[in-house]
């Protein structure tokens, strides 16, 4: 039995389409973080829309870089609008281009943001925060 993969004709309802679409994807592809959409000038993927897990993909660029987060300097935090509505558990680091440790501060996540520092302020990273 193959699936069949639901589009806006068969589903009007935003919230069950995006469901639909989940479970199809799972189904069919696997389970996926999420989906690279955009790249910076060094080509490494910098923008992400959230797939069908329940998290996001976020690029934090070394201090003075020109993504959308940077690093303000080593062991300063930044808050990252995490978009997930709840507070998140963790994160994990999925890329990082230089030596460095990329830790929660002693802020605790909201529902909203979480808080997160680097021991390196030239490591570019993609973090994956769930």
């Amino acid at each position: 039995m193959l699936p069949i993969s639901p589009d806006r004709h068969t589903i009007t309802d935003s919230g069950v389409l995006h469901w639909a679409q989940s479970v199809y994807r799972a189904l069919n592809k696997a389970l996926s973080l999420g989906e690279p959409i955009g790249q910076n000038a060094a080509l490494v993927y910098n923008q992400f829309t959230q797939d069908n897990t329940n998290g996001v993909l976020i690029r934090i660029g070394a201090a003075g870089g020109t993504e959308v987060y940077n690093w303000p300097a080593p062991n300063v935090g930044i808050a990252i609008n995490h978009g997930l509505q709840r507070q998140p558990i963790g994160f994990i680091t999925c890329d990082i281009d230089a030596g460095g440790i990329i830790y929660r501060t002693v802020s605790p996540p909201t529902a909203d943001t979480i808080v997160l520092a680097c021991t390196s302020g030239v490591a570019n990273a993609t973090v994956y925060i769930f």
